[in-house]
């Protein structure tokens, strides 16, 4: 009993220690949130769904068991338009536990659906476990926001940026626990169940080669290193040791935040370099690293100041969300080209989005390892 209570202590510890500018940091992050997922969205169309035969979805998905197994051309539009309503909304910072909800609803339906064709390549920790957890303490709902406007002007108290109580850094911490438990599970298979990568050597030296078959096949650009590796042992094992390495230690994150930039920082460069040589990324994974970005931190470096009340009425900002959200909705259906202005007509794709995070990767990892560099505090005597 003594060493669970000890446990237990430690766990509640981990979970309500501060977090500088935690406040401020997740109504930043709801914002970059809400622009990621539409940017995702515009890079796929629901409705190709629709056009799928019903033996494709061959991955049974409790939460769409009661909907059809093949969705029709005006539901996926419905689910699609919807979403991106609630996303506008959410950026916007108007009715956000709401829109967070919705946005739990329909974009796990939607993902269903995808996950009910390839299941391999599921987005859930964009489209279930950050809304999830979001929605249950509303921890990214108190400030940039309009919903803050408003108690403002009602003379009802409202949160500063800067405030660094656990309980605004909570779905964080929890979003980095699942996190962590899925690197684990992906070693642990590796370990095991995928027993290839201890008993196959030549494993990466074979993957590299053909990856840059089917970089070749997608016309998209080749690693012009990937015959060296495929000829280098200590190259490709390195590789593959590193990767089972990368994984099944990421939840070391867990132990601190200098630990957790460094393996936020060795993460980004893992899908980075996996992304541009390997043509293999789950590229929505992205904005899970972003909840451990001091955003906040930045727009105090930058003197960015927010101050004053816009001279527009609550009703005509209230109004004028909605409509742009209905608006945007629309179009993303009955104009398909408006989407391309997220992905910058197509330069911004699952691939090329890799390029600039490498660089702030680069900066973290050297961030994080820092202090190893310092010299030891003299004792006085």
């Amino acid at each position: 009993m003594t060493f669970a209570k000890a446990v237990s202590s430690s766990i509640d510890r981990w979970f309500t220690q501060p977090e500088p500018n935690a406040a401020g940091r997740m109504g930043l992050f709801r914002i970059f949130y809400g622009l990621f997922y539409l940017w995702h969205l515009s890079n796929q169309y629901a409705v190709s769904l629709s056009n799928l035969p019903s033996e494709h979805f061959i991955h049974p998905v409790l939460l769409i068991a009661l909907l059809p197994s093949a969705p029709s051309v005006w539901f996926c539009q419905v689910l699609e338009c919807g979403l991106v309503a609630a996303l506008v909304l959410l950026v916007l910072g108007l009715r956000i536990r709401l829109m967070t909800a919705l946005v739990l609803v329909l974009g796990g339906i939607l993902e269903a659906y995808y996950i009910a064709t390839d299941g391999e390549h599921s987005t859930i920790l964009i489209a279930f476990y950050i809304p999830f957890f979001m929605g249950l303490n509303n921890d990214w709902g108190h400030t940039y926001a309009l919903d803050t406007l408003i108690k403002q002007r009602s003379l009802k108290p409202s949160v500063a940026p800067s405030e660094s109580h656990w309980r605004y850094f909570l779905s964080a911490r929890s979003v980095l626990v699942i996190l962590s438990l899925l690197f684990l599970s992906s070693a642990l298979f590796k370990f095991t169940f995928g027993g290839v990568w201890l008993t196959y050597p030549d494993l990466m030296a074979n993957l590299v080669l053909q990856k840059n078959i089917a970089a070749a096949l997608q016309e998209l650009p080749l690693n012009p290193i990937a015959p060296w590796i495929a000829q280098t042992p200590w190259v490709y094992h390195s590789l593959r040791f590193s990767t089972l390495l990368c994984e099944g230690l990421f939840f070391l994150s867990l132990l601190g935040r200098q630990l957790r930039l460094f393996f936020v920082s060795l993460a980004l460069l893992f899908h980075a370099v996996n992304a541009l040589f390997l043509t293999v990324t789950f590229t929505p994974v992205l904005i899970v690293y972003a909840l451990f970005i001091d955003w906040q931190a930045a727009v105090n470096r930058l003197q960015l100041k927010f101050k004053g009340q816009p001279a527009f009425s609550t009703s005509w900002l209230v109004g004028s969300a909605i409509a742009i959200a209905i608006g945007l909705g629309l179009l993303w259906s009955l104009y398909p080209q408006s989407r391309t202005v997220f992905n910058f007509n197509g330069l911004l794709n699952w691939r090329s989005i890799w390029y600039p995070v490498v660089p702030f990767a680069l900066i973290g990892l050297g961030l994080s390892i820092k202090p190893l560099s310092r010299p030891p505090r003299r004792q006085l005597p």
